[in-house]
């Protein structure tokens, strides 16, 4: 539980600044300018909708999993997550700053996992593939076998963010 608290927090952290970055412009300067930006690709492999009823009958027909009433979360198809996964790592190239992308191969999300409902070891390769392909080589990745809500995951956040903090530092 600590572990995917802390694994969302951090992650959240860095989406907004990507996101933030994004919006600002590269020639605002600020805090976020020094921040160190630690991205992992959780949730990035479903579409978030709405409740079933109301999610359109062409995305019904993909792999998907009721979140709650209120969210249907639907498999993303290959092409898409090129697409995303192309788009997130051409933010965090253009972030300043300390950073370091980590990449979950047991999982992505809740259902991404042996067994869950969008479980796609594919989808997890093609982001990995685009990532070796597009990510600066001044960026750190870091390839982590486990499941994203796994406390190896949450120990390679804290190891990767220490040695960041350190060579900022130093």
């Amino acid at each position: 539980l600590v572990s995917t608290a802390l694994t969302l927090i951090i992650g959240c952290m860095a989406a907004y600044a990507l996101v933030r970055f994004q919006f600002m412009g590269r020639d605002t300067a600020s805090l976020t300018t020094l921040m160190v930006r630690i991205v992992l690709p959780g949730g990035l492999n479903f579409l978030g909708l709405g409740a079933a009823a109301l999610v359109p009958s062409n995305y019904l027909q993909r792999p998907h999993y009721a979140h709650s009433g209120y969210f249907t979360h639907v498999k993303l198809t290959p092409d898409e997550m090129a697409q995303i996964a192309s788009k997130l790592i051409d933010i965090l190239n253009t972030a300043t700053g300390p950073r370091a992308l980590i990449v979950p191969m047991g999982g992505f999300s809740h259902q991404d996992c042996p067994g869950g409902a969008i479980e796609d070891p594919e989808l997890r390769q093609i982001f990995l593939d685009v990532a070796h392909s597009k990510l600066k080589a001044e960026i750190a990745l870091n390839i982590v076998p486990e499941h994203i809500s796994a406390p190896a995951v949450t120990d390679k956040i804290i190891t990767v963010l220490e040695t960041l903090t350190l060579d900022q530092i130093l």
